[in-house]
């Protein structure tokens, strides 16, 4: 209305993302625990291919890892602070301590995995993934992050190359090329991205109140009040914790129920935690729910 612009809105509902539920997980082709697979899907097929032919999308992805968007960036610049204050060792050892875990915050990759919710179990053991989280970050840390030294661009970088291309490019390339949509993402271009890195200091990140104080600074004037002066960060996802019921909850046991089992994954166990719940059993059960479906599709032993 503000821009006397075309608009088309595409209704998502209960019944549309329960019946493109399993086709999204199964497109997707690997495992994954993202809750708004099929809404995603469903926005494919009605502007592409099956539906109003339409060829290219410009996306936003890599905006929040550009101009520090997430507000656990800020949480990073807050804990590199306090430990240049304490010493890493002793706030390692009380913010452990307080959590239950078991990180060298030191570490630009522990903090990283601290963030991401990664691991809950010791370093030491063979079961954390810390060990090829330092294969896959440090170095990139050793190239990049040394010239900023700054916490929220610490985290900024770690999301550039683990869950941008690991999640939003995957999900992207592979849901929407399914209905022969091309998908760009601009603000994930890297020499633009080095270009930014370079010309932004500290204070254009975030303040105490905002975030991406750079763009809304550029962008007072020429966009209205209502986006350049917004606090809460935005976006969309499935409301699929309120939509649960009992018709999505015997879709879930009816997907775990063609694992056979003996394989590497207890799927009585989560049987038994979908069963037990009468709301929705949280994100982890879709990740369950894309593998039981890739391994069915696949013909897999899990």
């Amino acid at each position: 209305k503000d821009y006397n612009s075309s608009h088309h809105e595409i209704l998502v509902t209960k019944d549309t993302y329960y019946k493109a539920f399993v086709e999204s997980y199964k497109t997707i082709e690997e495992p994954n625990y993202n809750i708004s697979l099929p809404t995603y899907l469903i926005t494919a097929q009605t502007e592409g291919v099956r539906g109003d032919h339409k060829r290219v999308i410009l996306s936003g992805d890599g905006g929040d890892e550009l101009f520090c968007g997430y507000p656990y960036y800020r949480d990073a610049q807050k804990m590199k602070q306090q430990m240049s204050l304490l010493t890493p060792p002793l706030y390692s050892l009380l913010k452990n301590y307080r959590n239950n875990t078991h990180y060298d915050f030191k570490e630009v990759a522990d903090r990283f995995a601290f963030f991401k919710r990664f691991t809950r179990t010791p370093t030491k053991s063979t079961l954390s993934p810390l060990p090829t989280l330092h294969k896959a970050l440090d170095p990139l840390y050793n190239l990049y992050a040394q010239k900023k030294d700054s916490g929220m661009y610490d985290m900024m970088l770690g999301d550039r190359f683990l869950w941008l291309p690991g999640e939003n490019f995957i999900r992207s390339d592979k849901l929407y090329m399914h209905e022969s949509i091309e998908l760009r993402s601009p603000l994930s271009y890297h020499p633009f991205r080095l270009f930014i890195d370079s010309v932004l200091k500290e204070n254009e990140y975030r303040n105490d109140t905002e975030n991406k104080v750079y763009l809304r600074k550029l962008f007072t004037g020429r966009l209205p009040s209502y986006i350049t002066e917004r606090k809460k960060k935005t976006g969309w996802r499935a409301p699929i914790e309120y939509w649960y019921d009992a018709r999505f909850k015997s879709l879930f046991l009816d997907i775990i129920n063609t694992q056979r089992g003996g394989g590497l994954i207890d799927w009585p166990l989560i049987k038994k935690e979908i069963e037990k719940s009468a709301t929705w059993p949280g994100k982890y059960s879709h990740l369950y729910c894309s593998l039981a479906i890739l391994s069915t599709h696949f013909n897999l032993d899990l």
